[in-house]
């Protein structure tokens, strides 16, 4: 029997809050491509990332820009995701390209220039 897109999505949906985005950044990570020039320059294309995003408005006022925090996977080995109690409650800046992060794990790769960071 052949695996739907429905049947996909209902798993995906039925992950906790972690084991999702982190089966979901696993595969769009494998779609990232690196083109290494000559001279050393590199340039890095189509990098999917996974965020969170947040917008509203407060005392009648709305918000003059959105939140958006990137998906950063941990780079320690043999670490699992914690259970969706905790979620994804550490943040911070990447200290080289300066995107937003959040994760579940305090030490973490930057899913844009791959650089490792530490989250707070």
């Amino acid at each position: 029997m052949a695996i739907t897109k429905n049947d996909i999505i209902q798993f995906i949906t039925n992950l906790g809050e972690t084991e999702a985005v982190e089966l979901c950044f696993d595969a769009l990570n494998s779609r990232r491509t690196k083109h290494q020039f000559e001279n050393g320059d590199f340039e890095i294309d189509d990098v999917f990332c996974i965020a969170q995003c947040s917008f509203g408005s407060f005392e009648g006022e709305v918000d003059k820009r959105a939140t958006i925090e990137l998906y950063a996977k941990s780079y320690r080995e043999n670490i699992s995701p914690p259970s969706t109690k905790y979620g994804l409650n550490q943040m911070g800046k990447c200290e080289f390209c300066k995107v937003e992060l959040m994760s579940y794990d305090k030490w973490v790769i930057c899913p844009v220039c791959e650089t490792k960071n530490e989250l707070t």
